[in-house]
């Protein structure tokens, strides 16, 4: 079985906060964004959200000549990096993944009614071989990046949506099978990079 990094498609709107508020991000999603992935329903207050438009840079892509067409239909889009579904790749999503994620509603007037969730994966598998694997370093130790991935025999039986220490939870990886869903529903908004076969 082949493992992917899973990420949303720059081609695809961002959705923003209403009302810029820093302290909300760093109080609500920074810790969903890095660091130890942990439940966060139970303290989540419902953001209102919007689409970003098109005069306005996107926070989260360093590189200003990426010129996004701020399409807002797809299934999956990106607020303050976490996927976002809606009711379409809920539906086909969840019953393979649901014990992998939590889904925290967002408030967006501009999808009519329709509701919207930001996907905080809190699945975390630790099962990259290190001696097999290719693994970039900074000076200072810490990890920059991975080249090549090996996963450890029989480690990621059943993971279908996980996240991983080395990549400081940062990134959203998933298995053949979470691929194949989403290609087989028509969901649109990620791009998959194949990371081990």
């Amino acid at each position: 079985m082949a493992y992917w990094v899973v990420q949303t498609n720059y081609d695809n709107a961002f959705l923003l906060l209403v009302e810029q508020n820093e302290s909300w991000c760093f109080k609500y999603v920074t810790p969903l964004t890095s660091g130890i992935p942990t439940h966060a329903l139970g303290t989540w207050t419902i953001p209102q959200v919007r689409f970003i438009r098109d005069d306005e840079i996107i926070p989260e892509v360093e590189n200003p000549e990426i010129s996004p067409k701020f399409m807002r239909d797809s299934n999956v889009t990106r607020f303050r990096g976490l996927h976002v579904w809606d009711t379409k790749a809920r539906q086909c999503l969840e019953p393979l993944v649901g014990d992998c994620v939590e889904l925290l509603p967002l408030e967006c007037e501009e999808t009519g009614g329709s509701p919207l969730w930001a996907v905080n994966v809190i699945r975390v598998v630790d099962c990259l071989d290190h001696s097999q694997s290719k693994i970039n370093y900074f000076k200072s130790g810490n990890i920059a990046g991975i080249a090549r991935y090996v996963f450890k025999p029989g480690c990621l039986e059943g993971q279908h949506l996980f996240r991983m220490p080395e990549h400081n939870y940062g990134w959203v990886i998933a298995s053949d099978t979470f691929k194949n869903r989403v290609e087989g529903c028509g969901l649109t908004g990620l791009v998959f990079e194949l990371a081990w076969e």
